[in-house]
């Protein structure tokens, strides 16, 4: 197993100068509190501050920030009262008549609970929870309102969904392909496949006594089991023998669903300890797909020495990273030794980047492999996730932020260990800075628009501060979404297509869309759809129009100059100019973008 140490002397001089460099950069910045759109008329995007930014002038808004139940989060706070929203509880069991944001985090139990509140009938509260489960409630949101979910993703959030289709697409694309997911088991379905494994990995000579691992011996045959579907740590443990498996019968009340994972036993230790990465992942759209990754993140590290001990494999503090249950372990957790500058058992990326360059180890290599696992986890989700958003009308509606969690092993491999579906966004002193600007940018990111009934209310304020504005408030024309299409278009002929007369209005919207966000893209780096991403398109299935017409576009921005100028024009002459008309979403011709 690796081990790294780094001497004090050289990571004092490196952690000083840093300091210097960051004090430089916090000088506060002034920001408008609207910004233009790339694209002519086209709404303002409310533009949320960074920590170290201040409006020149702020218009209070007064957008509807609708919360499921009390956040004490100030980051988010901080971030959307600043920008103009206020706090509202949600009072319908529809989303059909709310406008601004929901931020939707809650837990079934207080979901139910709060059905119940509304509805006053607890079989209609549980009938709305089903309802929840599979995205029913996102098909009939109002066009002017954005939403912290997308449908389907459970297909990755959940262990056992997320071990099915690695499964899957492992059968059918090969091992080398897809080898980034450790061994799993779904119980109790697979129980007895997983009985058999074990079974021949560990061969007893005397049946009473044999069948736990030797004192001593490193693990071999160590299995972490989890809870399908639960997070924070809760309900995880270790086995090493047949007898602590979880029950097979699944007509018992306490029956546990959940999977058993080869334990990484050889992972990458830095002074002795485990660590995971915990990375934040942006979905801002499915059908097509575009995906994001902050470049920053956190490492969490197990608060007890690493060992192999099998006298030591209930204790979770040498075996899990998670934050809530090691932060309980020790009084350093977060501070560790003021002299170190690579102290605690909490750090955030950029610190474990420069931690380990300075130790020699190629970090750009490790990055460039973790992008690659982090697109095909994504894409193992993504048939289910076109299915269940089929019917969601507006492609303005729906973002959703992940967690994935990503162990070296000692060879530097990376491997993906879950997905989390709600990432926690409440800080440390150690993680505040990271989260308040991340949060900020995936805001910019997805884009905000003031609703109709807001901007109407607060039309002479925006326009006394922003006179250059032409339209004010939420389109729907732009973000409709377009009739399927079942073309499979090659390169050659998309290529063409964007290069033809005849390219429709939807497809414009696509592109305005993504360059849109692209725009906003500060630490977050999209890795779908970018100009090295065509590859991935094999694992996407058929009719995947949208995702070719993007895919083909990042090779066209590379080849010719001044396409985004292009598309603007086209946007301008075609899209909105002749508003009277009421133009037909999909009916434009004699429009090129290149």
């Amino acid at each position: 197993m690796m081990a790294l140490d780094i001497s004090f002397d050289k990571v004092g001089v490196e952690a000083t100068n840093k300091k210097q460099k960051s004090s430089n950069d916090n000088k506060e910045k002034i920001i408008s509190q609207l910004r233009q759109s790339l694209f002519p008329n086209v709404p303002p995007f409310i533009n949320f501050q960074a920590p170290n930014q201040k409006y020149d002038n702020f218009i209070p808004l007064d957008i509807p920030w609708n919360l499921w139940t009390v956040i004490s989060n100030p980051l988010l706070i901080q971030c959307m009262t600043r920008a103009g929203f206020r706090m509202k509880m949600v009072s319908e069991v529809s989303y059909s008549n709310l406008t601004g944001a929901i931020w939707d985090v809650v837990d079934s139990k207080t979901r139910v609970l709060r059905f119940l509140k509304i509805t006053k009938s607890p079989t209609e509260a549980f009938r709305l929870l089903a309802g929840v489960a599979n995205s029913k409630d996102l098909l009939k949101m109002n066009k002017e309102v954005k939403i912290n979910r997308l449908p389907g993703f459970t297909s990755i959030c959940r262990k056992d969904e997320l071990a099915r289709n690695y499964k899957i697409f492992r059968n059918k694309f090969g091992e080398i392909e897809f080898n980034f997911v450790p061994e799993t088991y779904v119980l109790p379905e697979n129980r007895s496949k997983l009985l058999q494994c074990m079974t021949r990995a560990q061969i007893p000579k005397a049946p009473d006594t044999s069948m736990r691992e030797i004192h001593g011996m490193n693990k071999t045959n160590v299995w972490i089991v989890k809870p399908a579907n639960q997070a924070r740590g809760e309900g995880i443990y270790l086995i090493d023998n047949i007898f602590d498996l979880p029950s097979d019968d699944e007509n018992r009340k306490d029956v546990t669903y959940a999977i058993a994972q080869k334990y990484i036993s050889n992972s990458f230790l830095i002074k002795g300890h485990k660590f995971d990465m915990r990375l934040y992942v942006l979905v801002t759209s499915v059908d097509p797909l575009m995906v994001y990754i902050y470049g920053d993140g956190l490492a969490r590290f197990a608060s007890e020495p690493y060992s192999t001990d099998s006298l030591d494999i209930r204790n979770n503090c040498i075996h899990l990273t998670n934050t809530s249950i090691n932060r309980e372990n020790k009084d350093s957790y977060l501070d560790g030794d003021q002299d170190d500058a690579f102290s605690g058992f909490l750090w955030t990326l950029s610190m474990l980047k420069e931690y380990l360059t300075m130790a020699g180890v190629d970090w750009n290599n490790i990055w460039s492999q973790i992008q690659d696992i982090v697109r095909k986890t994504i894409i193992l989700g993504y048939s289910s996730m076109r299915v269940e958003g089929e019917e969601v009308t507006s492609s303005y509606n729906c973002y959703k932020l992940l967690g994935l969690d990503i162990m070296l092993d000692s060879d530097l491999k990376p491997w993906v260990l879950e997905v989390n579906t709600d990432p926690s966004l409440c800080a440390d002193p150690v993680d505040t800075n990271l989260k308040a600007n991340m949060i900020a940018e995936m805001f910019n990111i997805v884009g905000f628009h003031i609703p109709q009934e807001i901007a109407k209310k607060n039309k002479s304020d925006i326009i006394s501060q922003y006179p250059e504005f032409a339209e004010l408030s939420y389109d729907m024309k732009v973000y409709e979404k377009p009739a399927k299409k079942a073309v499979n278009l090659t390169d050659e002929e998309m290529s063409e297509y964007l290069e033809s007369d005849h390219i429709e209005a939807s497809d414009i919207h696509l592109l305005m869309k993504a360059e849109e966000e692209l725009s906003q893209t500060k630490e977050f780096t999209r890795l779908i759809p970018n100009n090295s991403t065509s590859r991935y398109l094999q694992f996407l299935g058929k009719d995947i129009h949208a995702d070719r017409l993007l895919d083909m576009w990042e090779k066209v921005k590379q080849r010719k100059d001044n396409c985004l100028e292009n598309l603007k024009h086209s946007f301008a002459r075609n899209m909105h100019c002749d508003r009277d008309n009421q133009m037909d979403n999909n009916d434009i011709s004699n429009v090129s973008i290149l």
